[in-house]
C-alpha cells in the first residue's frame, strides 16, 4: 500500500469517525431533549420528584393545632380544628427539576384558610376560582365574590377567610419562582417547602349533659377528623447532557480524534515538505541524468535520442505490467542510463558501418560491465547499474556478459531488452535502414522465449499494433 492509498484510508477513518462523533452528539442532544419534554407525575415518596410530608396524628394536633369556633358562640364547644401541614417537594435525581405543580383533590369536607409562597386555583365541577393565597389583605372583592359564589359558605372567619370545600374539590398549587424560588431545583436533595392551613371538622364527646366550660376542656374531650387528600406532583425534569452516562466517553472520544486529526495534518504538512524535497531531489537527479545521457547520444548521430526513447517504450510496458508508480519512475532512469558504458568505446568501433570482427565486438561487449563501474555508487536510485549490466541478456541464456536466463535476469533489463531492440529496429543505423513494422513484429514473435521474455514481448507487439508506440520516435 503505498503513502497516498494509506493517507486515503486515514482520512475515510477520520470521516467515518466524524460522522459518528456527529451522529452520537445529536443522539445525545435529542435524547436530553426529550427527557426535558416529558411531563411526568409522582405521588407520595416518588423516586425522583417526591412530595414529602407527615402524617397527620393525635400527637401533632395537640401540639400544633388549635380549636375553632365557626358559627358558635364561646360557650359552646369547639366545633373545628386548625392546623398547618407542610409539604417538602424533593429532588432525590441527578437532573435539575425545571417546573413542578402540586394538585390536591380533597376526600372529604374541609376548610381551607391560608397557603404561602405561591397562589392556588380552585375547581368545582368545571369552575375554576384563581385564589391567590387567600389572605385576606390580598385577597380583591372580585375574588371574594367568586369564591363565595362558587363554594358556599366561604367568607371571613374571625379575620380569617375560609373556603368551604366538599369531596372532590380540586386545588392546584402554582410554585412561586421569582420571590419564593421555589423552582427549578437543583439535583440531588435540593426541596421547596410549602405550607396550608386546613380547618377540619371536631367532634365533642361528653354526653349534651355536661355543661361546657372552656377553662376545663382539653383534647381528650375531642374526637379529631383529619383531612384526607389525594396528592399528584406534576413536573418536568431539567436533564443536561453534562449529566448523561455516555457523555464522558464521547468526550474521551472526541478528544482521541482531535489528537488524530492533529497527527494526521502535522503528516500531512511534512509529508507535503518531503515530498517537495523528493520532487526537488528527482529534479536533480532527472536532469542530471539527462545531462549525462545527451553526452552519451552525442556520440552517435544515428542513435541521438535512443536512450530517451527506450526510457520512454520501458515507463509504456511497465504501465502495461501494472508495476507500481515508483517502480515506474525508477525504471524510467535505469533505462535512460541503460547504454553509458559506451562512453568507453573507441567511436572507430561504435560507429563502424562494415560488420564487426570478433575482437571489436568483444570490445563492444564491454560497454555493459563498463556501465556497471560507472553507476555503482549512484545509490539515489536504487538498482540503476542492472540495466546498464544485463540489459542484453537473452531470456535463453544465450547472452551477456553472464549469460543469465528466465526471470533470474532483472525485471528491468528484460524490459529495457525489448525496448532497446525495438528502438535499434526502428532507427536508420550506420549499417543498415530502420525496419518495417511488419518485420519487427515478426522479429519479436520470432525471438520470443529465445532473446525475448514472452510476456514482455507480447505487451511490445500490442503496443505496436495498437497504435499505443510511436512509429516516428525521432521526435521523442
Amino acid at each position: 500500500m503505498n503513502i497516498k492509498h494509506q493517507t486515503k484510508l486515514f482520512l475515510t477513518v477520520l470521516l467515518f469517525c466524524l460522522a459518528g462523533l456527529i451522529i452520537g452528539y445529536t443522539i445525545m442532544f435529542m435524547h436530553v431533549h426529550q427527557l426535558n419534554s416529558e411531563q411526568r407525575q409522582a405521588g407520595v415518596g416518588e423516586t425522583y420528584c417526591a412530595l414529602e410530608y407527615r402524617e397527620p396524628t393525635m400527637e401533632r394536633a395537640v401540639n400544633n393545632g388549635w380549636k375553632f369556633h365557626l358559627n358558635r358562640s364561646e360557650s359552646e364547644p369547639y366545633n373545628y380544628y386548625g392546623m398547618t401541614y407542610e409539604y417538602n417537594i424533593v429532588n432525590h435525581s441527578d437532573a435539575a427539576i425545571r417546573w413542578w405543580e402540586l394538585i390536591l383533590t380533597v376526600k372529604k369536607p374541609i376548610l381551607l384558610n391560608v397557603e404561602w409562597n405561591g397562589d392556588i386555583s380552585i375547581t368545582r365541577g368545571n369552575v375554576t376560582v384563581d385564589a391567590g393565597n387567600l389572605r385576606p389583605e390580598h385577597l380583591t372583592n372580585e375574588t371574594r365574590q367568586a369564591l363565595s359564589k362558587a363554594f358556599p359558605g366561604s367568607d371571613i372567619y374571625s379575620g380569617n377567610f375560609l373556603v368551604k370545600l366538599q369531596k372532590g374539590d380540586v386545588i392546584t398549587y402554582h410554585p412561586d419562582a421569582d420571590t419564593a424560588r421555589e423552582y427549578p431545583l437543583d439535583h440531588r436533595s435540593n426541596m421547596s417547602s410549602i405550607g396550608f392551613i386546613w380547618y377540619c371538622p371536631l367532634k365533642y364527646k361528653k354526653n349534651s349533659a355536661t355543661v361546657y366550660s372552656d377553662e376545663m376542656e382539653d383534647w381528650s374531650n375531642y374526637e379529631l377528623d383529619f383531612p384526607e387528600l389525594d396528592y399528584r406532583l406534576i413536573y418536568s425534569m431539567k436533564y443536561s447532557v453534562l449529566r448523561m452516562p455516555f457523555f464522558p466517553y464521547i468526550v474521551m472520544f472526541t478528544f482521541l480524534w482531535i489528537i488524530f486529526l492533529t497527527a494526521f495534518l502535522v503528516y500531512l504538512v511534512m509529508d507535503n515538505q518531503t515530498m517537495k524535497r523528493l520532487e526537488l531531489d528527482d529534479n536533480i537527479i532527472r536532469q542530471s541524468i539527462g545531462v549525462f545521457t545527451e553526452f552519451i547520444d552525442a556520440k552517435d548521430v544515428y542513435t541521438k535520442g535512443h536512450s530517451r526513447r527506450v526510457a520512454q517504450y520501458s515507463t509504456q510496458i511497465a504501465q502495461k505490467l501494472n508495476m507500481p508508480q515508483e517502480q515506474i519512475r525508477k525504471l524510467h532512469y535505469i533505462a535512460l542510463m541503460h547504454d553509458c558504458g559506451k562512453v568507453y568505446i573507441p567511436d572507430n568501433i561504435l560507429k563502424k558501418q562494415g560488420s564487426l570482427s570478433d575482437e571489436e565486438f568483444e570490445i563492444i561487449k564491454t560497454h555493459t560491465t563498463k556501465g556497471r563501474e560507472m553507476l555503482s555508487n549512484f545509490t539515489s536510485v536504487p538498482g540503476i547499474e542492472d540495466g546498464a549490466l544485463y540489459h542484453h541478456e537473452f531470456y535463453d541464456g544465450s547472452g551477456y556478459p553472464e549469460g543469465l536466463s528466465g526471470e533470474k535476469i532483472p525485471l528491468v533489463a528484460r524490459i529495457i531488452c525489448v525496448a532497446d531492440c525495438y528502438d535499434a529496429m526502428s532507427t536508420d543505423r550506420y549499417y543498415r535502414s530502420k525496419c518495417s513494422k511488419d518485420y519487427i513484429i515478426e522479429e519479436l514473435r520470432k525471438q520470443s522465449g529465445t532473446q525475448f521474455d514472452p510476456k514482455i514481448a507480447d505487451i511490445m507487439i500490442h503496443l505496436i499494433l495498437d497504435d499505443e508506440i510511436s512509429w516516428h520516435p525521432d521526435s521523442i
